[in-house]
């Protein structure tokens, strides 16, 4: 019985509860993204193999204290939140005072799955207008979310969601974002600061304000530019046309100010760059200037509305302009220059083509170098810098050198042969460039030896031939035998060599090998290769063992004879006595 007791004991000890008082060594306090804590989240420990180790729960300080030992991995678990991981190691034993267990994990956040964003929620607009503010919604859970949307609105101010076909209340949300739009209309007694509040609802909530001023208009000053919609690249600043003229009766002191989006900087300048804030203009004057916007580093892609704003001392709004910014991705635009495209050469020649390329665009690109259809057996590479490279990275606004090399094989049939080369930048863009290679002969010879092994007598010579073959397209020209000895050893070739081999021709080479009296006994190799003025052959290896000279045989005998004819006499001799 009380071994049953203690194996219960050590299976359910894992599973503990925050609001109990189990010893721990692990513990932390789970909010959300406004530092709230959230009761009810589940708390699950895997070991690295999977298996769930222990469980626990948060109470309403959103606290939990586990028991583990080892390295496990934590999930964190509630519905209408997006599902957290974390990994931790532990090793220390169970402790029952918090203060000295060994992780505290402190505040881990969760994030609702449900997000509302937008690049402007504050708009100045006149009474009676009609605005219109894009708004994002983002499901940032792993389930399609039942999406209801909620607005509050001041009495007498009209409010509508709006898709790409009409209003909207309700949606079904995939994970991802989806874009929307938000119509307000203004009425025209509105005088007073008033924030439109949208609330969409599913296993969470978010809500975002936006302010709305209305303000009404003198038509004194009028404010115009020759651009009202414009794109331009991530990273690079904006400047617009702006003329300001006042078509009061009277001189007006102007200022200028723009309502923009957070992170972002407005400067009013003049031609000559100096920053302008307020401008004093007589009656019918005009006044040119730039606007120039200054995007955070951390700016999307996406629109953007932009809003200049002329008061007068009073702050009475004398006019608006609205300008719509498209910022997009920044681009390269890659340019190569080739100093030439045709060439003729000799089969089996290397040809080196010099590239300039050149990144015209502001963003660095990491340029792509290929050769799709490369004809069979050819070698190519491009060299930057003396290393060969297969992509290279140029900034904004540079260029590098590179070189392609191009090495036809020996064989390669004469003709005209057409090659494209590819380079393509890592945001999309592709450059070709053609080539026209004329190939005006080509050259392969096939050798061959009438034996690969022979023997000799050390002081004789021996003799073997080599046999060459033109497989080419091409006569090759100033033909012969080269051959590498072991030292001392002469190598007689005849014929010396061969002034020209028509294709498809052959010519056999006489090769005698001496070799010198001094040569030990033993295995030797002659190496042999035909060589002409447009290639070489494969070399071949003739193995030649040189073997004792058979004179110092018969002399051997000879005196073995002798010896054998005085130990007879002898004996015939002693045995007459």
């Amino acid at each position: 019985m009380i071994v049953l007791t203690v194996i219960i004991s050590s299976f359910v000890l894992p599973i503990n509860t925050a609001f109990g008082a189990s010893p721990g060594n692990i513990h932390g306090t789970v909010v959300d993204e406004d530092g709230d804590p959230i009761e009810d989240v589940k708390v699950f420990a895997y070991l690295g193999t999977g298996s769930l180790e222990a469980t626990d729960y948060t109470n309403e300080d959103g606290y939990f204290r586990m028991n583990l030992g080892g390295t496990y991995t934590l999930v964190f678990e509630l519905e209408g939140y997006v599902t957290l991981e974390k990994t931790v190691q532990v090793t220390q034993a169970p402790t029952d005072n918090p203060v000295k267990d060994i992780v505290k994990l402190g505040d881990v956040t969760l994030e609702r799955t449900l997000e509302l964003s937008s690049p402007v929620v504050k708009r100045l607009t006149t009474p009676g207008n009609e605005l219109t503010l894009e708004f994002t919604i983002s499901n940032r859970g792993a389930e399609t979310e039942d999406v209801t949307f909620l607005t509050t609105t001041p009495d007498d101010w009209d409010v509508k969601i709006l898709d790409d076909i009409g209003e909207i209340e309700n949606i079904l949300l995939e994970t991802g974002r989806d874009d929307y739009i938000i119509e307000i209309s203004v009425p025209e007694t509105a005088t007073n600061v008033e924030v439109i509040s949208v609330t969409a609802t599913g296993t969470s909530s978010a809500t975002l304000n936006f302010t709305i001023t209305p303000k009404a208009y003198t038509d004194e000053i009028e404010l115009k530019s020759t651009y009202l919609s414009v794109s331009e690249e991530l990273g690079q600043n904006i400047e617009l046309p702006l003329t300001v003229t006042n078509i009061a009766e009277v001189d007006k002191k102007v200022t200028l100010s723009g309502e923009i989006p957070s992170g972002w900087e407005v400067t009013f300048r003049t031609s000559t760059g100096m920053a302008v804030k307020s401008l004093l203009l007589s009656s019918g004057q005009s006044e040119g200037l730039i606007i120039e916007l200054e995007t955070p580093n951390e700016v999307i892609v996406g629109d953007y509305d932009i809003i200049v704003t002329a008061t007068d001392v009073n702050g009475a709004v004398l006019d608006t302009l609205e300008l719509d910014i498209n910022l997009r991705e920044a681009t390269s635009e890659i340019e190569v220059i080739s100093s030439f495209s045709e060439v003729s050469v000799e089969a089996g020649t290397s040809i080196t083509f010099p590239l300039v390329v050149w990144n015209k665009g502001e963003a660095d690109a990491l340029t792509l170098f290929t050769v799709p259809d490369l004809p069979s057996n050819w070698d190519i590479s491009f060299i930057a810098d003396d290393l060969e490279i297969a992509s290279i990275r140029i900034s904004g606004g540079e260029s590098e050198s590179v070189e392609l090399i191009v090495k036809p094989p020996n064989s390669v049939v004469s003709n005209v042969y057409d090659m494209t080369v590819m380079i393509a930048s890592d945001d999309g863009t592709e450059h070709e460039l053609d080539f026209a290679i004329e190939v005006v002969g080509s050259y392969e010879l096939e050798f061959e030896m009438s034996t690969l092994y022979t023997t000799s007598s050390i002081g004789d010579s021996v003799t073997y031939s080599g046999k060459v073959t033109n497989e080419g397209q091409t006569a090759v020209t100033t033909l012969y035998l080269d051959s590498v000895l072991p030292e001392n050893w002469v190598a007689t070739i005849s014929p010396t060599q061969v002034s020209s081999l028509e294709p498809r021709d052959s010519v056999s080479f006489t090769v005698e090998v001496e070799l010198p009296g001094d040569t030990e006994a033993g295995d030797y190799l002659v190496t042999m290769q035909a060589i002409s003025d447009q290639l070489e052959s494969d070399e071949i290896d003739v193995r030649i063992t040189a073997q004792a000279s058979n004179t110092w045989g018969y002399i051997g005998i000879g005196l073995a004879a002798v010896a054998v004819a005085g130990a007879a006499l002898l004996f015939k001799r002693f045995k007459r006595r």
